[in-house]
């Protein structure tokens, strides 16, 4: 046979369900109902505070987060009311769920505490216990020993102030027996501090008929203490106060517990700032360490294509420039077809030399710029069939060449990412510039990816710099890495370089120059019909080779060799030729710089650039200086000839 439910004899029970999720407050308050009580409903703790004091529930209900006031206040307020303080408070919360929070709770004076969703047989189980518990303490109020039995103090004062009732928990307290204490005006017994005037606490107690805060009482043995006090004040029908309810609950060890922990906060707050400056420390090392090793490999990058340029590069020039000459000479066609082959073979390995060496290290970054240096890099990947769009500015401030070269690197890296995973076949690179910063914007509308799959996990550091890597630097200059990025919608990523600290001026003053009016030519010059020139470069070898090339013309007189850029300024000042013959790279002052200042106080003289790297920007910085033509050094010999005797007429068509 089925056992009847206690809740049987419950239907006059009446709960307070206090909560402002509208879902959670109609299902338990249908699952109250469906057990026979009768629920009555509040969404804020101002409706739990005054539909207590109205409805005069058995039970509250309260969710601890309320718009207004918490639910663990609206518990203060209901249990430090002598009128509602019988209530039975059960506390729900779906957010404050921690142990920490419970206790907190508990020790407001919840009677239980549960967390949302809670199963409807436990919160069922629990309401009927508290209900339970309710009924006791309800039997012991009406034998007239609960308030002896409350560990609190509590007494009344009448209007004089007079102690009218004293319980046993006073005389625990304050150390005064019961018949000492009644008839006595408070004060007589123990001093009492106020942390507000005693005139401000009376003024809320007839405003309110109650007040609640912290007092310090001096006890009969002369010991501080500090309680938690709560006063109550009731007007008879005619409107006049009555006598004065003094719950007070010692609270000397809470606050001394508090204390204690609260100096334990500030040093563990004090140890964890201390950590915390010990990992940030760390951290600016290691992206220290990353910018060390981010320099080193672009140094090395520069020292590979500056050996491969300078002598590889050079001597597969000179091997050319041999194998012509060889081919003017009376030979057989075997040998002809043999030579015309290593020369092809030469050529090749010319064009594959340059080419990687524009690959390790770009030289038009290093003469030209930034711009510049990516207007080559789009060309190159348009040979590829990825095309890039450079919009916004084509001049910017001078950079540092460690920041040149790493902003460089990190935009070639990040187009490649483009190009192997976005799925489309053009990118943009937006350059802006403003007083403060310099930002480089690379995007595509590809097929993006997830953010947390790529920057919250470590990178491969197989190839390239990787976003983690280039974010990394980007944070130790300073500066800023902002990635957007989604599935189906593209990628953008920005690098802000502030200027402020970083720019540094770079020497762009030319040693002044002496006019060349006035100084003497060299003695014996030679017959004026002859083209007088000086060869510069910077390989001994190929400047050889150029030397045995042009000897070789009876209208050609080499006058002089230069092996740097200040050697041949010199040259030109002391000898006068008509031609120079200007290698684009070398050491100290380059072909470019050199041709500049030839040009600034010789202006008719006839400069021609040479160099291995047959890229359109080296080609136009060479114009730009002042020279009127432009030769590979593996040019044809008769080409090369015919490009220096144009200059009689200055009409010079490239080669």
């Amino acid at each position: 046979m089925k056992a009847t439910k206690p809740e049987a004899i419950d239907h006059a029970v009446t709960i307070l369900n206090i909560d402002d999720n509208e879902a959670s407050l109609y299902v338990k308050s249908r699952l109250l109902r469906s057990e026979g009580y009768k629920v009555i409903e509040g969404s804020t703790g101002s409706d739990a505070i005054r539909l207590a004091a109205e409805t005069k529930p058995q039970l509250a209900l309260v969710d601890v987060k309320l718009p207004d006031i918490s639910g663990l206040e609206v518990c203060r307020v209901l249990k430090n009311n002598v009128y509602t303080k019988s209530i039975m408070v059960l506390l729900v919360s779906a957010l404050a769920t921690r142990s920490e929070d419970k206790v907190a709770g508990l020790e407001d004076g919840a009677d239980g505490y549960l967390m949302e969703p809670a199963d409807p047989k436990e919160l069922l189980a629990m309401v009927r216990a508290l209900l339970r518990l309710y009924r006791q303490e309800k039997a012991l109020s009406s034998q007239g020993r609960l308030l002896d039995m409350s560990k609190d103090s509590i007494f009344m004062r009448d209007e004089q102030d007079r102690i009218i009732y004293w319980n046993h928990g006073a005389e625990l307290l304050y150390g005064w027996g019961r018949e000492e204490a009644i008839g006595k005006i408070s004060h007589e017994l123990f001093k009492t501090e106020f942390a507000t005037s005693l005139e401000e606490v009376r003024s809320t107690l007839n405003r309110d008929g109650c007040w609640l805060g912290e007092l310090v009482h001096i006890t009969q043995e002369g010991r501080r203490i500090t309680v938690d006090s709560h006063w109550s004040q009731e007007r008879d029908p005619d409107g006049k106060l009555g006598a004065v309810l003094e719950i007070n609950t010692d609270i000397t060890e809470r606050k001394r517990a508090e204390g204690a922990l609260r100096l334990l906060a500030e040093r563990q707050e004090t140890l964890l700032e201390e950590r915390t400056q010990e990992l940030t420390q760390s951290q600016t090392r290691l992206r220290a360490l990353a910018m060390e090793l981010s320099l080193t490999e672009q140094h090395e990058r520069e020292r590979l294509a500056r050996d491969l340029h300078d002598y590889l590069g050079q001597l597969l020039a000179l091997s050319t420039i041999k194998l012509d000459m060889a081919k003017k000479q009376p030979m057989h066609n075997s040998l002809a077809t043999l030579i015309a082959e290593v020369q092809e073979i030469t050529s090749n390995a010319l064009s594959y030399t340059r080419t990687l060496v524009s690959h390790l290290y770009p030289p038009v970054l290093q003469r030209f710029g930034l711009p510049a240096a990516l207007q080559w890099l789009a060309e190159q990947l348009r040979l590829s069939d990825f095309h890039i769009t450079i919009q916004g500015k084509t001049q910017i401030s001078p950079l540092p060449d460690d920041w040149a070269r790493f902003l460089f690197q990190a935009i070639r890296e990040l187009l490649h990412n483009c190009q192997k995973y976005s799925h489309v076949s053009e990118a943009t690179v937006v350059l802006e510039q403003s007083e403060e910063s310099l930002r480089i914007t690379v995007s595509d509308q590809g097929i993006g990816f997830a953010m947390d799959s790529v920057m919250d996990h470590i990178p491969n550091g197989t190839n390239g710099f990787g976003l983690f890597s280039i974010r990394e630097r980007m944070l130790s200059l300073g500066g800023k890495f902002d990635l957007i990025a989604a599935p189906e919608k593209g990628t953008q990523v920005k690098l802000v370089l502030p200027l402020m600290n970083v720019l540094v001026a770079l020497d762009r003053n030319p040693e002044a120059s002496m006019s060349s009016a006035g100084r003497s030519m060299e003695a014996g010059r030679l017959d004026c019909s002859k083209l007088r020139i000086i060869v510069a470069d910077d390989h001994a070898m190929v400047r050889q080779g150029l030397c045995e090339v042009l000897a070789k013309y009876q209208d050609i007189d080499v006058v002089g060799e230069a092996s740097d850029g200040e050697h041949v300024i010199e040259l030109v000042n002391r000898l006068q030729p008509d031609v120079v013959l200007m290698d684009v790279t070398m050491l100290g002052v380059n072909g470019i710089e050199a041709t500049r200042r030839i040009k600034q106080n010789h202006p008719s003289m006839v400069v021609i650039g040479m160099s291995i790297n047959n890229s359109s920007e080296v080609e136009e910085g060479m114009k730009e200086a002042g020279a009127v033509a432009f030769v590979n050094k593996e040019v044809a010999v008769e080409k090369l000839y015919e490009t220096v005797r144009a200059v009689r007429g200055i009409t010079i068509s490239n080669v």
